[in-house]
């Protein structure tokens, strides 16, 4: 009975230990977020004192609406170029034709993979379900479900949205290590 405020709190500080860098990471992307958009809601407000400025200094000079109508027409000038620069760029230039299907021969190895692929699940749950039998042991009520949860989410997914969800972990993860050293 001893063992298990231990297990528990090695357990806490285990999931800590992971939730932690991606909780910093989660931190800093939104904190880069509301600079973007503090940034951005600058610069509007500078475009707005500078078109301001402008009529003020072309109204004495050529009216009021011969500077009113020259100060929208170079807006209309900067929106007309940055369209055509977001047109040109959705283009595609070169027509690529699509790769022509390759043929797989039924060997042996291919067999297995298929079956490896179609049994994916019970492996799932052959793995998760020992851990949360322990984590329901520990009385880990929360824990518990959200790794069922995570099963059932893994279990959707294809093998290559692991890959690139392992690769996106570990690049965050090793970016957090090397940041420790």
């Amino acid at each position: 009975m001893d063992g298990a405020p231990q297990t528990g709190s090695f357990l806490q500080r285990l999931v800590g230990d992971a939730v932690s860098p991606v909780s910093e990471a989660a931190g800093r992307l939104a904190r880069a977020a509301v600079l973007g958009l503090l940034a951005g809601l600058a610069f509007a407000a500078a475009l707005a004192v500078l078109t301001f400025a402008g009529y003020a200094w072309l109204a004495p000079q050529i009216g009021r609406a011969w500077a009113i109508t020259a100060l929208g027409g170079a807006w209309l000038l900067v929106a007309i170029v940055f369209a055509m620069m977001a047109a040109s760029a959705t283009k595609r230039r070169i027509a690529v034709p699509p790769p022509a299907p390759v043929a797989v021969a039924d060997t042996p190895e291919v067999e297995a993979a298929r079956r490896a692929a179609a049994n994916f699940g019970s492996t799932v749950d052959g793995f998760v379900d020992p851990v949360a039998g322990v984590l329901s042991s520990l009385g880990l009520k929360t824990e518990t479900v959200a790794l069922l949860s995570a099963a059932q989410v893994v279990k959707s997914l294809k093998p290559i949205h692991l890959v690139g969800a392992a690769m996106a972990l570990g690049v965050i993860l090793g970016g957090n290590i090397g940041k420790r050293r």
